[in-house]
């Protein structure tokens, strides 16, 4: 159930089953094999604290509605911020020129499609005050700073967003979703005798402002203080080939990168991943098991259903090292000679969908993180990530460790600085000799072909065997 009524409605309103129904048959009436229509409402709050002072406040509405007819190959597309009728059927018949037939009569019939509701929201952000928010701001702010003097700078981002959304397709889905999502953003700097360091912490998911009830702005701040902290007394990365230990939650951002991105069907179809015609062979260790799931409750790359009217769903990916399922959407699955989906995604209306992620996990192992820590002679403890790069085509990358360690027989000893990590995504998973039994959530965003949207990403700790570890130390 929405939680108000967004700018249309569904009996009376400009998208009435009816009204959607002609515009859908405006989409075909040149020969389109399919068209879909996508409408959304969404509004976005996002303030910034710097220097203990609200430095920017921003508040963004977005409403339209997406066309897309498929004729073929051909996709046509178009998109209009005027929602009239006269304005949508003219988007329609624009989408559907890529259809060369003669205008013809056609019939679409269109029934409820019923979703499953994951993630309940108990406050509505967009009805909680300025102020309140404002507060939540001040409270990390200074909790962050309160945690030690050394701590000299400190910025919060806090952001959430409502989104609503009308899915109807020609071959007769038309359902409703909606999406909130409520998160915050502490990065500090901590500087001692010259030296100066950052640290970072995040929370959020898909909830309203009860999230800060769940973990209170005060614990983000001190956390994003506490790595600050740490790493002032880093010493230098080594450098060269050792085992690595990946930390659980945020780590996965490796897994997301360099082999998730690599399982999405568009590259698969084109021919211009790595994991291409490698479904049924082994792509890593035995011991991994990899998933995209839509369907955890309340966390952030979560979908009750995806923007082609898909229902949100788990797809396994590599199951034991085999690779046994690419991420698809409606378009690129029947154009590879299937009927699967679930993983279509889009920044906004005026997007067209593509496979993405959701939240992308690896599966808990047998071991504990004790037991993998203390298998290691002499190794890398990777605890926290800044960021990377990775070519989809061959699965190099390189990522930027923001908290790590040396660990020395068995042990977790000394802080790092400056450490990268270079590497094969395929070569990693081959590599993994060890899963932990510990898995975490995180979360983030994802950039794709010019589209931004939210996912969520986990795994336990896990070992790799051998990686190349960038540093400033022989």
């Amino acid at each position: 159930m929405l939680s108000e009524p967004a700018f249309w409605h569904r009996e009376r309103g400009i998208l009435s089953r009816e009204n959607v129904s002609l515009i859908l048959r405006a989409a075909l009436e040149r020969g389109a094999d399919f068209a879909d229509l996508y409408a959304e409402d969404s509004v976005v709050t996002a303030l910034t604290l710097q220097d203990r002072k609200i430095r920017d406040i921003q508040y963004s509405v977005v409403r339209g509605v997406g066309i897309r007819a498929i004729s073929g190959r051909m996709v046509g597309y178009a998109h209009t911020g005027d929602i009239s009728e006269r304005s949508l059927v003219e988007a329609a018949r624009t989408a559907g020129c890529i259809a060369t037939g003669e205008p013809r009569s056609v019939t679409v019939e269109l029934a409820d499609a019923r979703y499953q509701a994951l993630s309940p929201v108990l406050e509505y952000p967009d009805r909680a005050a300025s102020s309140r928010k404002v507060d939540v701001l001040r409270r990390a702010d200074e909790s962050a700073r309160a945690f030690d003097p050394k701590v000299r700078e400190v910025s919060v981002f806090y952001r959430d967003s409502v989104q609503r959304v009308l899915i109807a397709t020609s071959d007769g889905r038309m359902g409703e979703d909606e999406r909130v999502r409520t998160s915050l953003y502490v990065s500090a700097v901590a500087m001692d005798h010259g030296e100066r360091q950052s640290g970072s912490a995040r929370s959020g998911g898909m909830r309203g402002f009860e999230l800060f009830e769940i973990e209170p702005a005060e614990a983000i701040g001190r956390r994003a203080a506490a790595q600050a902290v740490k790493m002032l007394s880093a010493g230098e990365a080594p450098v060269g080939q050792l085992p690595v230990i990946l930390t659980n939650g945020w780590g996965a951002v490796l897994l997301h990168e360099a082999i998730g991105h690599g399982i999405e069907a568009d590259f698969n179809r084109r021919g211009t991943s790595k994991f291409t015609e490698k479904l049924g062979k082994p792509v890593g260790s035995s011991i991994v098991t990899i998933s995209d799931t839509a369907v955890i409750p309340n966390h952030w790359g979560s979908l009750n259903v995806d923007d082609e009217g898909g229902e949100g769903h788990e797809t396994r990916l590599v199951e034991n090292g085999v690779l046994v399922s690419y991420m698809y959407d409606r378009y690129n699955s029947s154009l590879m000679g299937l009927s699967a989906g679930g993983n279509s995604r889009r920044e906004n209306y005026r997007c067209t969908p593509m496979p993405r992620m959701t939240n992308t996990v690896m599966a808990n192992g047998p071991h504990t993180f004790e037991e993998i820590v203390a298998s290691v002679k002499k190794g890398f403890y990777a605890a926290d990530f800044t960021g990377g790069q990775v070519d989809i085509t061959n699965g190099q990358f390189v990522f930027s460790v923001s908290e790590g360690y040396l660990v020395e027989d068995g042990k977790i000893t000394s802080p790092v600085k400056g450490a990268t990590l270079i590497g094969d995504g395929a070569d990693v998973l081959g590599k993994i000799t060890m899963v932990a039994d510990d898995f975490k959530l995180s979360f983030g965003g994802c950039g794709k072909n010019g589209q931004y949207v939210p996912v969520g990403l986990g795994q336990p700790h896990l070992l790799v065997s051998s990686m190349t570890v960038g540093g400033t130390r022989g």
